[in-house]
């Protein structure tokens, strides 16, 4: 667990990016270097599959793709790391998770966001090493993303397998 300055201050940003989204289950991320916020973005939808399922840009990669395509030159591709598209290692992904308001509670609060197996895929081979999340609790762990258990899965991605194993 986490409670220092630098996280509760990229958690906050990344809150604030949360509030923006317009889907059901509201992700915020922002990438910082050291002290210093370098991009944010959050989850917008991208489609609907099945017309009941929402789909949406998970709010990492989408902070990752802003920030790559938009922050770094092409001439940044790694070269001495095959595995990896970028030398990374030194930006930290933030993501939070807001809860809806509901009657009993009228803020929104930081619930899990722990990204899933194919965003830390993703985040890995662009060449990212950690990342800050919200816990179910509303704590910010920050891990390598190579620690996370590789196996979670979003909501959109266990409904995908629950009607993928109905219909075959």
């Amino acid at each position: 667990m986490c409670s220092s300055r630098r996280a509760l201050k990229f958690a906050d940003l990344a809150f604030e990016q949360a509030q923006l989204s317009p889907c059901n289950f509201k992700h915020g991320a922002v990438i910082s270097k050291g002290s210093k916020m370098i991009c944010k973005a959050y989850n917008n939808p991208r489609t609907k599959y099945l017309n009941w399922i929402n789909c949406c840009s998970h709010a990492e990669m989408a902070v990752a793709t802003k920030f790559i395509n938009s922050y770094l030159p092409n001439n940044k591709i790694s070269t001495r790391n095959k595995n990896k598209y970028y030398n990374l290692d030194n930006y930290i992904i933030w993501v939070v998770r807001i809860s809806n308001p509901r009657a009993d509670h009228l803020e929104s609060t930081c619930v899990d966001s722990m990204p899933c197996k194919d965003c830390i895929n993703q985040l890995l081979k662009l060449g990212f090493k950690k990342i800050g999340y919200s816990t179910q609790d509303g704590t910010i762990v920050i891990k390598y993303l190579e620690q996370i258990n590789n196996e979670h899965l979003s909501n959109v991605q266990i409904l995908t397998e629950k009607y993928r194993k109905n219909f075959r």
